[in-house]
């Protein structure tokens, strides 16, 4: 008796140190994955691994298991978003890609959980958001060195040049919200927005360029503290920066390319595969033709290469097409694989922060992170029309960080010394 007793003591002591040590790790660990998500694939890959080993082992070895209640909406439309992911993987002609990406999806989901539950006070989100604007900024500086003295096309390199230019958009959309919230801070925040811009622009991604006037022209509108004289003087400046912009060479260089190519498609019915613009065209009528067969659930989780191979077989898109393995538009995608539920999903998943962001009676002190929803919504939304932004690591893991931050501070009151993971 005596011996059993004393293994269940030395068992709960064993326990208690695990517990506590993931406790007070994971801080460190989701450090460590916010500065890199922006500029190192595999170090972010790795400590997003070790967050949620310390997560899961703090959350089962804890004698304390409290969850952050207001959170419990957004909890529940993410595991109904993964449970559609997950049972369009039953149906799916390609199951074994169907499972890579459902699995993807849902370890990159348990980003904002995370961030939800560990991220306890406001300073500490903040400390968090300046690493991520940071990590951005390095991204940048890379870009910026290779397209200057390496001569680089369309750089950084290191990403595909759609994936870092989405990218360095939630990075510069987190610069600006700290440039108008944090006046301690402001030149710092200040040179980072106007560093990453210009990695932006070197990318010579114009679905994100489109995508930075519409975060840009919408940020006055969603100031709280801005008369409307304002608002009206800051919008007329985002419009002559528009107008600026496009007098630069590098920007007649991209329209360029895009007009020529619809051209050629409206008049040869072809695309042309260096620039994608028109090809993008015939990925969403693959897309439709997948859509009408199965409207409800779609194709299946992780299919559209699939269908689209069907389709091209039919005849009803060119075979060019096939080196593609989504429509470059997350909203067909998730309409295409995972038919209107899927859509729904998606657009629950997207919303509902905002919702949240845009339902007032927010605290002074809160209302930087609801800013920041709305604009990296925007931002996101406009970026994920070109390209299936849900399914590019980096891209979605950095809008799940950008997202989880903020909710981490508007789901707690304004002033909290509460920890939400409580000590083993």
């Amino acid at each position: 008796m005596q011996n059993r007793e004393y293994g269940e003591m030395v068992d709960a002591s064993l326990r208690s140190r695990i517990a506590h040590f993931s406790y007070h790790a994971l801080p460190y660990a989701l450090g460590l994955f916010i500065l890199t998500t922006p500029f190192s694939k595999i170090t972010a890959s790795v400590a997003s691994s070790i967050c949620i080993i310390f997560f899961v082992l703090h959350r089962f070895l804890a004698r304390e298991r409290r969850w952050v209640g207001r959170a419990g909406t957004y909890y529940g439309i993410i595991v109904a978003y993964c449970a559609v992911f997950t049972l369009g993987v039953i149906y799916s002609p390609d199951r074994a890609n169907g499972v890579h990406e459902a699995w993807r999806q849902i370890t990159r989901l348990m980003t904002p959980i995370i961030l939800i539950e560990a991220v306890s006070r406001e300073h500490l989100a903040k400390r968090y958001l300046y690493a991520f604007v940071a990590g951005g900024a390095i991204l940048s500086g890379i870009g910026i060195f290779e397209a200057i003295f390496l001569h680089a096309f369309r750089p950084p390199t290191m990403w595909h040049p759609v994936h870092s230019a989405n990218i360095l958009l939630l990075c510069f959309t987190s610069a600006l919200v700290l440039v108008v919230s944090q006046p301690n801070c402001r030149i710092y925040s200040l040179f980072s927005a106007i560093l990453i811009l210009a990695g932006i622009y070197v990318t010579g991604t114009r679905g994100v360029w489109i995508a930075v006037v519409a975060v840009l022209f919408s940020l006055p509108f969603l100031l709280p503290r801005l008369t409307m004289r304002n608002k009206l003087s800051l919008a007329g400046a985002v419009l002559l920066f528009v107008a600026i912009f496009t007098q630069t060479p590098y920007f007649h260089e991209r329209a360029k390319e895009a007009l020529s190519d619809i051209k050629v498609y409206q008049e040869q019915g072809q695309s042309n595969p260096t620039t994608s613009v028109a090809e993008r065209f015939d990925m969403w009528k693959a897309s439709y033709y997948m859509f009408l067969k199965r409207p409800v659930f779609g194709i299946g989780t992780g299919a559209w290469r699939k269908g689209l191979e069907e389709v091209i077989e039919a005849g009803q898109v060119p075979r060019t097409l096939i080196k593609y393995g989504n429509p470059h538009n997350m909203f067909i995608e998730a309409l295409t694989t995972r038919g209107i539920v899927g859509l729904a999903a998606l657009c629950a998943l997207l919303g509902y922060p905002a919702f949240l962001a845009l339902r007032g009676r927010i605290p002074s002190a809160q209302a930087p992170y609801a800013v920041l929803i709305l604009t990296a919504s925007i931002g996101f939304a406009v970026g994920g029309l070109t390209d299936t932004l849900v399914i590019i690591r980096g891209v979605f893991t950095s809008y799940l960080i950008v997202i989880g931050l903020s909710l981490a501070v508007l789901f707690r009151p304004a002033v909290s010394a509460q920890n939400s993971i409580p000590s083993a």
